[in-house]
Protein backbone atom coordinates (compact mmCIF):
# COMPACT_ATOMS: atom_id res chain seq x y z
CA UNK A 1 0.00 0.00 0.00
CA UNK A 2 2.76 2.22 0.96
CA UNK A 3 4.11 1.57 -2.58
CA UNK A 4 0.46 2.48 -3.83
CA UNK A 5 -0.03 5.92 -2.62
CA UNK A 6 3.95 7.35 -2.24
CA UNK A 7 5.51 5.41 -4.80
CA UNK A 8 8.56 3.81 -4.61
CA UNK A 9 11.81 5.01 -5.66
CA UNK A 10 13.02 2.61 -9.34
CA UNK A 11 15.59 4.30 -10.42
CA UNK A 12 18.27 7.82 -10.07
CA UNK A 13 19.47 9.93 -13.28
CA UNK A 14 22.60 11.74 -12.92
CA UNK A 15 22.53 14.71 -15.04
CA UNK A 16 25.51 17.09 -14.93
CA UNK A 17 25.43 17.75 -10.89
CA UNK A 18 21.78 17.19 -10.83
CA UNK A 19 20.51 14.16 -9.44
CA UNK A 20 16.65 12.88 -10.34
CA UNK A 21 14.76 10.44 -8.77
CA UNK A 22 12.18 8.53 -10.70
CA UNK A 23 9.78 7.08 -8.98
CA UNK A 24 7.07 4.86 -9.88
CA UNK A 25 3.44 4.76 -8.02
CA UNK A 26 -0.52 3.98 -9.13
CA UNK A 27 -2.61 7.11 -10.65
CA UNK A 28 -4.20 9.08 -7.82
CA UNK A 29 -7.51 8.26 -9.75
CA UNK A 30 -7.00 4.37 -9.47
CA UNK A 31 -6.95 4.52 -5.37
CA UNK A 32 -8.99 7.54 -4.33
CA UNK A 33 -11.80 5.28 -3.07
CA UNK A 34 -11.91 2.43 -0.77
CA UNK A 35 -13.68 0.38 -3.53
CA UNK A 36 -10.80 0.75 -5.63
CA UNK A 37 -8.08 0.19 -3.31
CA UNK A 38 -10.24 -3.67 -2.59
CA UNK A 39 -9.97 -4.41 -6.31
CA UNK A 40 -6.14 -3.96 -6.25
CA UNK A 41 -4.17 -7.27 -6.92
CA UNK A 42 -1.77 -8.68 -4.26
CA UNK A 43 0.63 -11.14 -4.21
CA UNK A 44 0.37 -13.70 -1.63
CA UNK A 45 2.59 -16.02 -0.45
CA UNK A 46 1.90 -18.80 -2.98
CA UNK A 47 3.01 -16.40 -5.35
CA UNK A 48 -1.10 -16.08 -6.57
CA UNK A 49 -2.60 -12.68 -7.11
CA UNK A 50 -5.49 -11.43 -4.85
CA UNK A 51 -7.62 -9.01 -4.50
CA UNK A 52 -7.34 -7.18 -2.22
CA UNK A 53 -10.60 -6.73 -0.74
CA UNK A 54 -11.01 -10.04 -0.57
CA UNK A 55 -8.48 -10.51 2.46
CA UNK A 56 -8.80 -7.55 4.41
CA UNK A 57 -11.24 -6.33 6.43
CA UNK A 58 -11.74 -2.17 7.04
CA UNK A 59 -14.25 0.02 9.43
CA UNK A 60 -14.53 3.43 8.75
CA UNK A 61 -14.27 5.81 12.17
CA UNK A 62 -13.90 9.19 13.08
CA UNK A 63 -10.36 10.59 14.07
CA UNK A 64 -8.02 13.76 14.63
CA UNK A 65 -8.18 15.71 11.63
CA UNK A 66 -4.21 15.72 11.20
CA UNK A 67 -1.04 14.73 10.13
CA UNK A 68 1.49 13.53 12.11
CA UNK A 69 5.04 13.19 11.32
CA UNK A 70 8.23 11.62 12.34
CA UNK A 71 11.73 13.19 11.33
CA UNK A 72 9.67 15.73 8.99
CA UNK A 73 7.78 12.53 7.24
CA UNK A 74 4.14 11.73 7.00
CA UNK A 75 3.86 8.75 9.70
CA UNK A 76 0.19 6.41 9.91
CA UNK A 77 -0.14 4.20 12.45
CA UNK A 78 -1.95 1.12 11.74
CA UNK A 79 -3.36 -1.69 13.92
CA UNK A 80 -4.50 -5.46 12.83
Amino acid sequence: MKMAIDGSEVTKIFKGSDELIVRAQYDPETIDTLSKIKGLKIKNNKGQYVFLGDIMSNNLASSIESITRIDQKRSVTLSV
